[in-house]
């Protein structure tokens, strides 16, 4: 997992301990140590100043929250101990993300078996995912359910059933895919029998599924270069053709240089005002009445402006084909955050102080979330050219 964790420069900067203590629903290595079966070793100081350490279990109950633990404010993290494998213990950890290389993970899986060898029973079972909680959580009724069954397709099978009543995921989870995440877990489980099966001999896998359960993937060594300068014999020097030669871009050396001047570089003006975004807090509603008055009577606020003000045709925009962008939301709002107006102060801490006194009152509408919910309201997104 090492081989595809992050990029060269946080692997040479980042602390194990850190990425425990993080507790980032999507670590690549807290679900490995769990499944593993790890300890934490946590140190304070007693009453006469003494260093007191004590193990705890680096298991489902370490994580009581999102980036919580059980870990005081007063404690430190001393070490981490990873038990050696039994020799019938097989052990397994898969990331599946958009990049192989260098990205966080969509989920992540490890999987620890403890089979026997002569009776091919399997005496327990440890599995761990990222990506499917707001922690890294432990797949308890699966790995119940493992105990004491044989190693068989047919146990495998089973399992995956449970596994996926075990993590399931509703439409709306933060960052989505919710059914392809889930479909994740089952895929991985059968990663990790298979390649359990054919390196433990304990059940023959038909060539056909054998590349499934084999580490295939390795990184080479990373080369590149690009050719600024070289023109092809027989062209004239600025009549050359673009395509297929790289250009730079009009601001590189600004940004490269550091002269590239951004809005937090511009000299505050003596007449500037700041605006604050008023936005939805609602998937889908009517805006039944929004009033800013009490935010205009904090001192310092200047106005509030929504399209009453701007008006319906000053309000379109678009950067594309389609006339479909809107400054302000024109009495429905389609998202949570679309821009119902803007506070104008004297400085951004009013104006955010300001916005959050905007009272919005919405009548909460239908709203279609899955696939399936789209084709039976015949709700589909008109993409052809000119479309309003």
């Amino acid at each position: 997992m090492l081989h595809w964790f992050a990029g060269k420069q946080i692997r040479n900067a980042a602390a194990i301990g850190g990425n425990i203590m993080t507790g980032s629903p999507i670590s690549d290595l807290n679900p490995i140590f769990m499944a593993a079966g790890c300890e934490l070793e946590v140190g304070e100081l007693d009453e006469k100043g003494y260093i007191k350490t004590n193990l705890i279990p680096f298991d489902h109950t370490f994580f009581t929250g999102y980036r919580q633990n059980v870990i005081q404010a007063h404690q430190v993290l001393i070490s981490l101990r990873i038990p050696y494998t039994l020799p019938d213990e097989y052990f397994s950890a898969y990331k599946q993300s958009r990049r192989r290389e260098d990205d966080i993970a969509i989920v992540n899986g490890a999987f620890l078996y403890r089979v026997s060898n002569e009776y091919k029973t399997i005496s327990n079972a440890r599995i761990a995912f990222g990506g499917m909680a707001p922690f890294t959580k432990m797949a308890l009724k699966t790995a119940e359910f493992f105990q004491g069954k044989p190693w068989s397709t047919n146990t495998l099978d089973k399992a995956a059933n449970i596994i996926l009543e075990e993590f399931q995921l509703p439409p709306g989870v933060p960052g989505g895919m919710a059914r392809y995440r889930q479909a994740l877990t089952a895929s991985l489980l059968l990663k990790s029998f298979l390649k359990t099966s054919i390196e433990s001999n304990l059940l023959d896998v038909p060539s056909s599924e054998k590349s499934a359960g084999q580490e295939v993937y390795h990184q080479g060594s990373i080369k590149s270069h690009q050719l600024w300068s070289i023109i092809p014999e027989g062209i004239e020097e600025g009549k050359i053709n673009p395509l297929g030669k790289p250009i730079k871009h009009k601001s590189a050396d600004l940004q490269a240089t550091g002269e590239a001047v951004y809005l937090d570089d511009i000299p505050r003006r003596e007449d500037e005002a700041y605006i604050c975004f008023v936005v939805s807090s609602k998937a889908h509603a009517r805006l039944v009445d929004v009033d800013p008055s009490e935010a205009l009577k904090t001192p310092g606020v200047i106005d509030f402006v929504s399209i009453k003000d701007v008006g319906e045709q000053n309000n379109q925009f678009h950067i594309a084909l389609a006339h479909d962008e809107k400054v302000f939301a024109d009495g429905i709002v389609r998202a949570v955050g679309q821009v119902i107006g803007v506070i104008v102060a004297d400085n951004q801490a009013i104006a955010q102080r300001a916005s959050a006194l905007v009272k919005i009152n919405y009548e909460e509408l239908p709203s279609i979330i899955t696939m399936e919910e789209a084709i039976k309201n015949n709700s589909f997104y008109d993409i052809s050219p000119g479309t309003k």
